[in-house]
């Protein structure tokens, strides 16, 4: 399977967090939902508060263009483009080398099993 992959690294300001959270809540629950999505994990660094840290993937460079189309994406460029970060958003896109059995196929199958579900 082609997969198309991307690490980001976002650093919120303080007093924008809510309201970031908001937003990504709502960007994760889009992108979840999308046929060629095959991975969207995120959290806050455990060691420098408002930072966070985004692994995604994709089926194939096509998967993400459709993710960037997608209203939910274009809710989050819009709050992306109101000055919330302290510093630049640093973004890696990357074609994986391993097979999908080796990234973790039981957690991609089950959030696909609950996507299906609408669980997500």
């Amino acid at each position: 399977m082609d997969r198309y992959n991307l690490n980001v690294e976002l650093a919120v300001k303080a007093d924008r967090v809510a309201q970031f959270l908001e937003c990504i809540r709502a960007n994760a629950a889009g992108t979840l939902q999308e046929p060629k999505n095959l991975r969207y994990c995120w959290g806050e660094s455990a060691t420098e508060p408002g930072t966070f840290h985004f692994q995604e993937s994709f089926v194939g460079k096509a998967g993400f263009e459709a993710h960037a189309a997608a209203p939910h994406f274009q809710a989050w460029e819009a709050f992306a483009g109101s000055d919330p970060f302290t510093a630049e958003p640093s973004v890696q896109f990357y074609v994986p080398t391993t097979s999908v059995a080796a990234d973790h196929a039981p957690c991609v199958c089950v959030a696909a099993f609950l996507a299906a579900l609408d669980f997500v």
